[in-house]
């Protein structure tokens, strides 16, 4: 990490497993603000890719991975390294066998996934990190942006980092507002949020009909078409996991006209 008392202005960020801490100090290394975020860590960006390789492997085999630890554990490593091979080469293909019952032959997870797709489903990670930033820098009326420093774990860390460049990066043509919008500002104490309530199963049941007809095209489709289908099984998965029916609907009717235009009426899927 850089050193303090450097005479520019450092935003310090470190994310770990389940928290993301963020630091401004200025140029003679006083810290001016300070924020830890419990609710963003480097889990949340695992999370979403390892539950789009889970439901992808059940729309195909009718059966999760959530069931056992060991299979959940091992799905988990393969989501950071579709993570990793992506940040990398803009792609990422995933062939890895599971078991199945005993006497069972073992099962196939097989996809492809494009840079697009992943960034989907990292979309609302990076949008609280970035949240996280205007919170820290809200009210500080710099003249500049500051210089980011980044530590922790480096597979989100690298998605983000590109963000922030687009965003306060030289060149990008934008200067810090001397005072953010209210939607960056720190939000009042208040209740605890209530859990929101069971989807209901009709709607459930429709969103893995879906996925287990996407499935099988993923890895036949034009790249074009199956990005499109990722961004589409990722925002209904997003949907599903926060438990918003309104939102599910409205992903689950735009994954079914997506899959008429690439693959046509529903229709068995093939083995």
């Amino acid at each position: 990490m850089s050193a303090p008392g450097t005479g520019k202005t450092i935003l310090q960020l470190v994310l770990h497993e389940t928290a993301c801490e963020a630091r401004l100090l200025g140029p003679d290394g006083s810290t001016l603000a300070h924020e830890i975020d419990e609710s963003l860590g480097s889990a949340d960006a695992v999370e979403p890719v390892a539950q789009f390789l889970s439901t992808v492997f059940e729309g195909v085999h009718g059966v999760g991975l959530r069931r056992t630890p060991a299979s959940w554990n091992r799905l988990w490593e393969i989501a950071r390294n579709v993570i990793e091979k992506v940040a990398a080469e803009d792609a990422a293909t995933v062939r890895e066998e599971f078991p199945g019952p005993a006497g069972a032959a073992t099962r196939l997870l097989e996809v492809e996934l494009s840079r697009e797709g992943v960034e989907e489903m990292l979309a609302p990670f990076l949008d609280k990190a970035v949240a996280l930033v205007e919170r820290v820098l809200a009210g500080r009326n710099l003249t500049e942006p500051p210089e980011f420093d980044l530590d922790g774990d480096t597979l989100p860390l690298s998605f983000f980092a590109e963000r922030l460049w687009s965003r306060y990066g030289p060149g990008q043509g934008e200067r810090l507002p001397e005072s953010l919008p209210p939607t960056a500002q720190a939000a009042p104490e208040g209740p605890p949020p209530v859990a929101a309530p069971p989807l209901p199963p009709e709607l459930t049941a429709r969103a893995e009909h879906l996925a287990a007809r996407a499935a099988p095209y993923l890895g036949r489709v034009h790249p074009a078409d199956r990005s499109e289908l990722e961004a589409a099984l990722a925002a209904a998965a997003t949907a599903r996991n926060s438990r918003d029916a309104e939102a599910l609907s409205v992903a689950l009717n735009g994954l079914d006209g997506l899959l008429f235009l690439v693959i046509g009426p529903d229709r068995a899927v093939p083995v």
